[in-house]
């Protein structure tokens, strides 16, 4: 006897037909681990309303936080089944300053001190970065700490995956979503509170070092800012050197970073481009591969890397280049 067809459930059809309302009831009616999984026929909710070009259901889809990376049976993921003009839909909006942009002075200046200032480092991780292993990462702990914050079980199911599957690649995704999770973690690194569960998080990134020897990044990369004027970043001088204070977005193309600039009103704002030269492994991570979303080409920097000021260009009366190559090597791995 034949068994009988696997159909998909009635969310996948909605999405398909393009049915707005019924797809956003039944988001109200359902988790997102229940609704955004692969069917029976080896495709996803957010394949199908992509490859139709269901525009409503698929922005409703991605600001629910549904996954960006899963492969349908022709090993498409969703951005790939979408049309060329739509494709715009899954990119960032620049409002979220991921590779910078328009950023009050009181969210940069807290990230850049000198490197000889005698402030709180993270505390070595006495399990080498390997908390998935054995089991140490505390899921529960952190979205705690974490409450309230939109799209929440978001970050919660990458984490649950991360520990299933052992796998940090789990918790790059959940740094490069598109929630508060991020500033959040940055945050933290501000304080360095020991208490803050978020630590686990960090130490995990920071100290694995398959995660590091698989991922590690040497070369140029990019990150820009808008200012009122130049003299708001006094505390990059010419051969002076500085330390990044949390983690810092920036991308392998020079064209994103500009992207984030472009509507800055340089008649009053002075626009500046920081170019960081990487020159030692396990002090950024290129993500590009893993991320939520590939085509920024995002090189993650490691917290409390140390670059000198190399030079400082100025174009005109209101653009800037600062460069910044890295001194430091990371030495936290121990030898095998």
């Amino acid at each position: 006897m034949d068994e009988p067809a696997l159909i998909p459930s009635p969310f996948y059809y909605a999405c398909k037909k393009n049915n707005f309302d019924l797809v956003e009831q039944l988001l109200r009616e359902h988790t997102l681990e229940e609704l955004d999984r692969m069917e029976p026929n080896d495709s996803t909710p957010l394949h199908v309303a992509c490859f139709h070009n269901s525009i409503g259901v698929v922005v409703l889809l991605l600001q629910r936080g549904f996954t960006r990376r899963m492969l349908n049976k022709y090993d498409k993921t969703p951005y790939e089944e979408i049309s060329n003009e739509n494709k715009h839909l899954f990119h960032r909006d620049f409002s979220t300053h991921r590779f910078g942009g328009k950023i009050s002075l009181e969210e940069e200046l807290p990230i850049w001190v000198r490197p000889d200032v005698n402030l709180k480092n993270i505390p070595a991780d006495y399990l080498q970065g390997n908390r998935l292993k054995y089991g140490a990462l505390h899921i529960d702990r952190i979205c705690t700490q974490l409450r309230p914050m939109i799209n929440l079980d978001v970050i919660r199911r990458f984490l649950r995956q991360a520990v299933e599957g052992k796998d940090c690649i789990y918790l790059i995704q959940a740094y490069t979503a598109e929630t508060d999770f991020y500033k959040r973690v940055n945050h933290y690194l501000l304080s360095r509170n020991e208490d803050n569960p978020l630590l686990e998080f960090v130490q995990t990134i920071y100290f694995n070092r398959e995660l590091h020897e698989t991922y590690s990044y040497k070369d140029y990369c990019y990150r820009s800012v808008c200012l009122n004027a130049l003299d708001d970043l006094n505390v990059f001088k010419k051969g002076s050197k500085i330390s990044n204070r949390t983690f810092l977005c920036t991308t392998q193309e020079r064209t994103i970073a500009e992207e984030y600039i472009r509507k800055c009103n340089t008649a009053d704002q002075h626009v500046v481009m920081m170019i960081f030269r990487i020159r030692h492994s396990y002090t950024a991570l290129d993500v590009q591969h893993i991320s939520e979303f590939p085509h920024e080409k995002e090189i993650l920097i490691m917290f409390d890397s140390v670059f000198e000021v190399t030079d400082i260009i100025q174009n005109d009366n209101a653009n800037s280049e600062i460069h910044l190559t890295e001194i430091k090597p990371t030495y936290r791995f121990i030898n095998k």
